[in-house]
């Protein structure tokens, strides 16, 4: 990695295993240093030939790109491991402990991040939240219509402008309504009486 100019950390366990290895350019460095205030945090699988996962930070640049700046293998992929690689990096350049992180719903991601930059913000990747929100409707029944809908609506109140969210919520909380009414009322089997005009 010298010959790269690359700077990096190696950890190994107590028994010289491998724990985590972290490495950046001084490129990625620069990068850091003039676009840090947003970091996102993911972590990449099956691209090696040593079956360790491939975390990378990236940030976005001034077109708008994202560019990574850090990298780590790591051997396990649980909160005291992602802490060494984000300790590595904080080393470098601690401005990174005000950072804002975006990341998955990974939850070791998002502790070792609150242990190890307790300064920071956490944001929920808008890609992974409609992911996640997607493949939780499809668990449950209803129509191709329904389905739609839901994922419409979700898609502008996560993607949309300020106006737009405001109408998502408040079409939600009707929906969310109408469908609690419809549970209750199928839950003790109510009958809604039908009046004929002017009686």
């Amino acid at each position: 990695m010298n010959n790269h100019q690359l700077r990096h950390v190696l950890h190994a366990d107590a028994e010289g295993n491998l724990a985590c290895l972290t490495w950046s350019s001084s490129q990625q460095l620069v990068l850091l240093e003039s676009h840090g205030e947003v970091l996102m945090l993911d972590a990449t699988y099956k691209v090696n030939n040593i079956r360790l996962p491939l975390f990378t930070l990236a940030v976005v640049d001034k077109n708008g790109h994202g560019q990574p700046v850090a990298h780590a293998l790591l051997a396990r992929e649980d909160e005291a491991h992602i802490q060494l690689f984000l300790r590595d990096v904080l080393a470098w350049n601690n401005r990174v402990e005000n950072a804002v992180f975006c990341t998955d719903k990974d939850l070791a991601e998002i502790n070792a991040v609150i242990s190890v930059c307790p300064s920071a913000h956490l944001l929920l990747c808008r890609f992974h939240i409609m992911k996640a929100f997607t493949e939780e409707l499809n668990k449950h029944p209803c129509s191709d219509g329904d389905a739609v809908l839901d994922v419409s609506m979700m898609h502008s109140y996560v993607y949309g402008c300020a106006y737009e969210m405001k109408l998502c919520i408040e079409c939600m909380e009707i929906i969310f309504v109408i469908i609690m009414l419809l549970v209750i009322t199928a839950q003790y089997d109510i009958k809604c009486p039908v009046r004929a005009p002017g009686q």
